[in-house]
């Protein structure tokens, strides 16, 4: 349907820097006929979409907090779903993604801080920086 026509649509330059990384959303190649180019209602689309997605993602996250607190868990991916989340609010133009991202943060904080194998590293507090960038920027 038309969400596989945008999500075809986009281009993602190769780079390293994750500021750089969505910048060109609506780039598209020479050769594509205009119908085919993302349209800023396509664009809002798509970040509704993921603004969508982030908030399921956030809810799962807390049910996952409220029960390996119980749990105790020692796996050594217990802390992916945190990334997870932070990743996908720092992909989405919202204004409260940055608030969004540094709460489940400080939700790992608390929860693992302590811990040198589980607590959160230089990567992730950039990655609320750069949630915190986008939600200034949107």
């Amino acid at each position: 349907g038309k969400f596989d026509k945008v999500a075809k649509s986009i281009v993602i330059p190769i780079s390293n820097n994750k500021r750089n990384r969505f910048a060109y959303l609506n780039q598209l190649d020479e050769n594509q006929k205009d119908e085919e180019r993302m349209t800023i209602d396509d664009l809002k689309q798509l970040n509704d979409l993921k603004i969508t997605i982030a908030q399921e993602m956030d809810t799962l996250i807390r049910h996952h907090t409220k029960y390996s607190i119980s749990s105790g868990s020692n796996e050594k991916n217990v802390t992916k779903p945190f990334a997870l989340v932070m990743d996908a609010w720092a992909n989405c133009i919202s204004p409260d993604a940055g608030a969004k991202a540094a709460a489940i943060l400080e939700t790992w904080g608390e929860l693992y801080g302590g811990d040198m194998t589980h607590a959160p590293t230089i990567k992730e507090f950039n990655v609320v920086l750069d949630a915190y960038a986008k939600s200034a920027s949107g």
